[in-house]
C-alpha cells in the first residue's frame, strides 16, 4: 500500500514504516526514513546508514597533546568522552533536511543535507555544545572498495585496511615502525617515520564506487578505512563540511574534483629546455657552479 502525502520540495513516500524523501534540488538524493534510523543515498551509493544499534555518528571531548621535534610530531589526544549518538529526528529545512542526532539530554549534533550551487552534496556538522570537540562520521562502505588519496600518501594507493592520520610533517627515516633502521632513528634523533607520514596531506578520498568525498576543513583528522561495513573520519572540532559527487568514471570524477579544489596549469615552455637545479646559495652560487658567471 502506498500513498502520496506532499510534493513541495519533497517527495514524500509511504510503504510499511519507511518514509522516503527525494530531493527536487539534487536529483538522485534519497533520505529514507525507518523504525529507528534512516539511510542516506546519492545517485545509487548509500553514503549514511544508521540505526540505535549502529549509530553513524559519535561525538566527545578531548584534548590534543601535540610534541613536535625537528619536523617529526607525536600527536596523541587525551579523550575525556566518547559518545554514541543513538537517536535521531528529521525535520525538511530549506533546500534540503536536518537530522538531529542526541543521546536523550546529554548531547545534541545536526546533520543538515543539501546541495550547493554547483550540483554537489553537502552535509554540514554542528555541535549544540562547543565543548564536544571531537567527532566521529561514519560513511557506509562496502567490502569490495578500494580507497585513493588522502593527499600525497607514499605507502600505499589503496588506502582501504588501514587508518590515515591527516597532518603535515616530515617524512623520517623509514616507513614501518618495526624496521630496524626506523627504530634506530626513533632511538637516536626520534627521527623514525611512519608509513602514513607526509608532507602534504589532504581530506579528500575517492571510493571505487566512483564518488569523493572532501571535508572542508584544516583542523587534525584521521581517516579509518579499517572497516570492511564503514569508512570512519574522525574530525577534531565542533562543525565540519563535507562535499560529495559521483561520475560514471574516473576521468569525469576527476573533473569535478578538480573543478572543486583546483586544476595544475599547463607547464610553461622553459621547464623542458635545460636543467633545474636545486642548490642553496641564491642565483649568484648557481650561475658560479654551472659556469655562467663568465
Amino acid at each position: 500500500m502506498s500513498d502520496t502525502v506532499a510534493k513541495s520540495t519533497a517527495f514524500t513516500l509511504f510503504w510499511g514504516f519507511i518514509m522516503t524523501y527525494q530531493s527536487d534540488i539534487l536529483p538522485g538524493l534519497e533520505l529514507a526514513e525507518h523504525d529507528g534510523g534512516f539511510t542516506l543515498s546519492f545517485k545509487q551509493r548509500l553514503l549514511l546508514q544508521h540505526s540505535a544499534q549502529a549509530p553513524c555518528l559519535w561525538i566527545g571531548r578531548g584534548k590534543a597533546d601535540i610534541d613536535m621535534f625537528r619536523g617529526n610530531f607525536s600527536v596523541k589526544d587525551c579523550l575525556s568522552e566518547k559518545l554514541a549518538l543513538t537517536d535521531t529526528v528529521i525535520t525538511p529545512q530549506g533546500r534540503g533536511w536536518d537530522i538531529h542526532f542526541s543521546r536523550g539530554d546529554v548531547a545534541q549534533t545536526t546533520l543538515h543535507i543539501t546541495g550547493d550551487a554547483a550540483g554537489r552534496l553537502e552535509m554540514t556538522l554542528s555541535n549544540s555544545d562547543k565543548e564536544n570537540n571531537r567527532m566521529w562520521l561514519r560513511l557506509a562502505a562496502q567490502q569490495e572498495d578500494h580507497i585513493y588519496g588522502c593527499g600525497e600518501q607514499f605507502s600505499y594507493f589503496n588506502l582501504r585496511g588501514k587508518p590515515f592520520p591527516l597532518w603535515t610533517s616530515e617524512q623520517g627515516v623509514g616507513r614501518n615502525k618495526q624496521s630496524y633502521v626506523t627504530w634506530q632513528a626513533d632511538c637516536k634523533e626520534n627521527a623514525g617515520g611512519d608509513y602514513y607520514w607526509t608532507f602534504f596531506p589532504q581530506p579528500t578520498f575517492v571510493s571505487s564506487q566512483k564518488y569523493y568525498c572532501h571535508v572542508d576543513n584544516s583542523c587534525y583528522m584521521n581517516f579509518d578505512f579499517s572497516s570492511p561495513d564503514y569508512h570512519e573520519l574522525a574530525i577534531w572540532q565542533d562543525s565540519a563540511v563535507l562535499r560529495f559527487e559521483c561520475a560514471d568514471s574516473y576521468i569525469r570524477l576527476l573533473e569535478k574534483l578538480t573543478a572543486l579544489l583546483g586544476r595544475q596549469p599547463e607547464l610553461p615552455d622553459w621547464v623542458y629546455d635545460g636543467v633545474i637545479l636545486g642548490i642553496q646559495g641564491g642565483t649568484e652560487v648557481c650561475q658560479k657552479k654551472t659556469g655562467c658567471d663568465a
